[in-house]
């Protein structure tokens, strides 16, 4: 009897699965297998595969694997004897690859041994400042008894950003980091890692506004913000906005005051980094937008009744998560037609109608019915996978993920049910990787504020959006200037009243700047008391003042001091004493009049008295 071996194990390469003889369990199997990745990224695989015999008349005589990737070179195998026959077949992107064994081996626990090599051209790819390695998943584990991989990556390309699932154990060679996994590791998912300290993305970003109105009209655009997975530099907003505020949500609206029925166009360009875990320094978010974060919204209907019963039935998040993934499915036909977003109720019950929205909407509805803070991330996510981003190359299609709130890290934590559905098992619940870029985030509201490439002019297409990858440069100094506009000269008893205005011209935004607002010869109050948590570049805050000297014989200088994280601005103003400037002026005015009016008396009655002599 004569059986074909056949082993589909490389799940990321979308193997097809196919009844295998392997399953009336005539081999024990066993594969160590090492996959090296050199610094050009090329990736050199040698699976070292052992076939024990079961039966007494069952023998292999062939193995074949079958991969989903035309970037497969140097195909060898080989055993103790020496070279082994290969077949290679191509089909498109399929290539199969048959080893033909020149001997049989028969009998009860004999064991065919053998290796097979072959050079993988992406499997490692390096991605502006970060290399990316994907092991597949593996497939069939059911049918194999051992399996045992080692994972090999230059030092040079830094130390991990993230590896998902975590090793059984590391070690390292003089040139190499090691990483092992085994079966267990591997059967669920492949192996997604990332190397290097952050990414680096230039962008550039147009918007465009229109007052539709007959009356001057504020009105405000989103633009890229800081979060604790990213870090953004400006090096321009044109025209610059009239400020920059910070919602709730962490989102930076930036204002402009448009003429009635005037047009304008913006264009913001920077730098942004992206981390692969919450930065600790992060500020945490309000009680209010945690709270707001569980409420039903326009497409997160928490108390359908489908959607109830289905929460219920889950007990975590990663429930939650595998159930998105494992229920809904990636209609691309869906982007082309450029559909409406169906919310989390219509894709619960029409789950083969789903894009990135329906993914995400589906998984935040599920978790604030589970009373789970989650809220929804728009913006730009780098792939080559063409299903993801199909009209790309001509319009702005943006990407949505979901966020969810962990009590414990005390974080947003990021997660994308869309590419784990479509990637055929990559983990993105445990970690997302370096190429998600946020341009809004919606928690309060389901759709506002909405993301660059939303900001259309009336019938005008084209791109708006421009995404690479850069390099980082050494930020600049912060820049803070301020202005007093506030009195040069008051006089005692005398209330006046001004603003100091702060305005961060840097390319970055300030955290928790400590201001300290005091007075010399001067009593000081402000209004309201203003302490600004975060200041984002172009924006500017504006602190009321009042100020009096309660002194009425002082007669000197006063000032207003302005400490900001320990930078000292300061404002003199004249200070004039009432008492010489109007009080003592009256006085001498009132004591003129009083002589005057009484020297006429006098010489009135003079006059008088003379008469009445005469």
């Amino acid at each position: 009897m004569k059986k074909f071996l056949v082993l589909f194990f490389l799940g990321f390469f979308y193997f097809f699965p196919t009844k295998s003889p392997l399953a009336s369990g005539d081999f024990e199997t066993s594969f160590n297998v090492a996959q090296t990745v050199e610094e050009n990224g090329v990736t050199f695989i040698n699976q070292e595969i052992s076939l024990v015999n079961r039966l007494s008349r069952v023998y292999a005589t062939q193995y074949g694997l079958t991969l989903e990737s035309s970037n497969i070179r140097n195909i060898k195998a080989y055993n103790a004897d020496g070279p082994l026959e290969t077949k290679i077949e191509k089909e498109g992107e399929i290539i199969t690859i048959t080893v033909i064994f020149s001997e049989k081996t028969v009998g009860t626990g004999k064991e065919t041994k053998f290796n097979l090599t072959y050079e993988s051209l992406d499997l490692a790819i390096k991605n502006g400042q970060v290399w990316e390695i994907y092991v597949p998943k593996l497939s069939n584990a059911s049918l194999i008894e051992n399996y045992f991989l080692s994972l090999r990556v230059p030092k040079n390309f830094g130390n991990p950003a993230y590896i998902s699932p975590d090793p059984v154990s590391t070690n390292s060679s003089q040139t190499h980091q090691i990483f092992h996994f085994n079966k267990e590791k591997l059967a669920q998912r492949g192996v997604s890692a990332a190397f290097g300290q952050f990414q680096v993305f230039d962008f550039i970003l147009d918007y465009h506004l229109e007052n539709t109105t007959s009356k001057k009209s504020f009105m405000e655009i989103a633009l890229p913000p800081d979060t604790s997975y990213q870090k953004v530099y400006y090096e321009s907003i044109k025209p610059a906005p009239y400020n920059i505020t910070v919602d709730q949500d962490g989102n930076w609206l930036a204002q402009y005051l448009l003429g009635d029925s005037q047009k304008l166009n913006i264009e913001a360009q920077g730098k942004v980094k992206i981390f692969s875990k919450p930065q600790e320094s992060f500020p945490t978010p309000s009680s209010l937008s945690l709270s707001d974060s569980l409420l039903p919204q326009e497409y997160w209907q928490i108390n359908d009744s489908l959607i109830q019963t289905t929460a219920s039935n889950l007990s975590s998040i990663k429930d939650i998560y595998d159930y998105v993934v494992s229920n809904l499915k990636y209609n691309s036909e869906r982007v082309k037609e450029g559909a409406q977003r169906l919310g989390a109720s219509q894709a619960i019950r029409s789950p083969n109608q789903a894009i990135c929205t329906e993914f995400t909407d589906l998984f935040i509805t599920l978790a604030r019915a589970k009373g789970i803070p989650a809220r929804e991330v728009n913006g730009y996510a780098h792939t080559t996978n063409p299903s993801l981003m199909p009209l790309g190359t001509f319009i702005d299609v943006l990407h949505a993920w979901p966020e969810y709130w962990d009590e414990e890290k005390q974080h947003w934590i990021q997660v994308d049910p869309t590419w784990g559905n479509t990637t055929n098992g990559v983990d993105y619940f445990s970690q997302v990787d370096l190429n998600h870029f946020t341009f809004s985030i919606h928690g309060k509201d389901s759709s506002y504020p909405y993301p660059a490439g939303s900001y259309k002019a009336t019938g005008a297409g084209g791109k708006d959006v421009q995404v690479s990858f850069g390099k980082f440069d050494s930020p600049g100094e912060e820049n803070l200037i301020v202005s007093f506009d506030v009195t040069k000269k008051i006089f005692t008893k005398i209330k006046s009243e001004g603003t100091i205005t702060i305005e961060n011209k840097g390319s970055s935004a300030i955290y928790n700047p400590i201001i300290d607002i005091k007075a010399e010869n001067l009593d000081l109050k402000l209004f309201p008391d203003k302490k600004a948590a975060i200041l984002p570049p172009f924006a500017k805050i504006n602190l009321d003042i009042e100020i009096v000297n309660q002194s009425i014989l002082y007669h000197g200088t006063g000032k207003v001091i302005l400490s900001i994280d320990n930078e000292l601005y300061t404002h003199e103003i004249v200070v004039e004493s009432s008492v010489f400037k109007f009080i003592l002026p009256g006085i001498l005015i009132l004591l003129g009049v009083f002589i005057i009016i009484f020297l006429a008396s006098k010489l009135t009655l003079k006059k008088i008295f003379a008469k009445k002599v005469i």
